[in-house]
């Protein structure tokens, strides 16, 4: 701390902005001064991301916006980036990050088949890499921060909706409702995921609003993303949910909020008798396999144990980036085209054991920086703001870890939004703490 504040140290002291939303900064060192371009343009490709309104709309289709929009995001954080150093040492995430792109690209020759893993990397790794950069570097005031979390949150409105207007008009597909627009969330678990890691945000958001119009909003929005998550009828969503909704009761009470969580679960227990009963029945199957009549969940078990097989036989070099459904094929005699539905396996049949090693110290460097920016934030008795949204990424990340069970999709968006929350909050709090030493008497301590 003390060589990177070391730097100009003679320099005069600029006024201070002084705000009650936490610890002040040097006028001329505001991070919001800067990149505001790139994070408009990280915004846009948020509501692009999830919202989709091209599917509404097919004339925007050819435009290709969410690329624009990425394309802007990183052309202007490079733009702002240059001639200046970057505050603060790299996030270790990012290192892990990167150590995880390397060994993908440098396996991808042994790949079982290298052009579709070529693909997989332009297609979906290497945009969620970039989004978990962008994320870690524009996001680096508690506003900005504040404000994407609004966005993220009232972005689940449309899509809750659309899951609950589906399951009441009876747009089912294979026993399950068809998911939202979007390729984020086009099938019903990835509804239910997206539903679940955003739920914790919304809570944080509702604690740390004082506005009573807001607050209902908030609460509303809570409310039916809890709603649309049940109706995807996901086993995976309902294990995170449940997770989500336990660890937050716990924040609550940590954070003195007994009244909030105890109306919280008086609340739930008033809607449990809403619950569809054959939502009950096909959770039962998460603990009991060979209860669910549809063959689903037995199908699942039977592609883990192939998988941890698979990855037994090549500890190593795996399949490739993106190839355990041919890895998969192989096993089973039989052409299913269909992934392990496990983030672990399926990293550790493509990249091998080094690759799941590093994805998983990916995934503890972010719950690190999360739990160290609001255990920190708390300490300086900083923005509430971030106090509350780091718990909150904290929670989602933690759901994360036990719903990755269920899902397949190690390279999409999903986790990597998350990630690159955990290392925004980090920055947020290593520039505040910065700023709040350099402006003892003007000069470090």
């Amino acid at each position: 701390m003390q060589q990177s504040t070391s730097v100009e140290w003679w320099r005069p002291e600029a006024p201070a902005v002084v705000s009650d939303a936490g610890p002040a900064l040097i006028a001329d060192e505001t991070p919001d001064a800067r990149g505001r371009f790139a994070y408009r343009a990280l915004l846009a490709f948020t509501f692009i991301l999830v919202a989709a309104p091209q599917s509404y709309l097919p004339v925007l289709a050819p435009l290709r916006l969410a690329f624009v929009a990425a394309i802007a995001a990183v052309a202007g954080q490079l733009f702002d980036a240059r001639g200046r150093a970057q505050a603060g040492p790299t996030p270790v995430a990012f290192k892990f990050a990167a150590a995880l792109l390397a060994w993908a690209v440098l396996t991808m020759p042994l790949s079982i088949w290298p052009g579709g893993s070529l693909r997989v990397l332009f297609d979906i790794f290497i945009k969620s890499l970039i989004v978990f950069w962008l994320l870690g570097r524009i996001i680096n005031t508690p506003d900005r921060l504040h404000r994407l979390c609004w966005m993220l949150s009232l972005l689940t409105i449309p899509l809750a909706l659309t899951g609950v207007r589906n399951y009441l008009s009876g747009a089912f597909m294979l026993g399950r409702i068809v998911g939202y627009s979007s390729g984020l969330a086009g099938n019903p678990n990835d509804l239910a995921m997206i539903l679940d890691i955003v739920l914790p945000i919304t809570i944080a958001l509702l604690l740390a609003t004082r506005g009573l119009a807001a607050r209902a909003v908030l609460a509303a929005t809570a409310l039916l993303s809890i709603g649309g998550g049940i109706l995807t009828f996901s086993r995976a969503g309902f294990l995170g949910l449940a997770i989500i909704l336990m660890l937050t009761f716990f924040w609550l009470i940590r954070r003195r909020k007994a009244g909030i969580a105890v109306a919280g679960v008086v609340l739930i227990l008033c809607l449990v008798p809403m619950i569809p009963a054959a939502y009950l029945d096909r959770v039962r199957t998460v603990s009991s396999v060979d209860a669910d009549p549809t063959g689903s969940a037995q199908g699942r078990w039977r592609d883990m144990r192939l998988a941890a097989q698979y990855i037994q036989a090549h500890p190593l070099i795996g399949a490739g980036l993106g190839q355990d459904v041919l890895a998969l094929n192989e096993a089973r005699g039989s052409e299913q085209w269909k992934s392990v539905h496990d983030i672990y396996l399926e990293f550790g049949v493509d990249l091998g054991l080094p690759g799941l090693a590093l994805f998983l110290a990916l995934l503890v460097s972010c719950l690190y920086a999360a739990w160290t920016a609001e255990r920190r934030t708390i300490q300086d008795g900083g923005d509430p703001r971030v106090i509350a949204i780091a718990g909150a990424v904290r929670i989602s990340l933690i759901a994360f870890v036990f719903a990755a069970v269920f899902y397949p999709v190690a390279y999409h968006f999903f986790f990597y939004y998350l990630g690159g929350l955990a290392v925004a909050v980090q920055t947020i709090v290593r520039t505040a703490r910065t700023h709040a030493i350099i402006r003892q008497d003007g000069v470090p301590v």
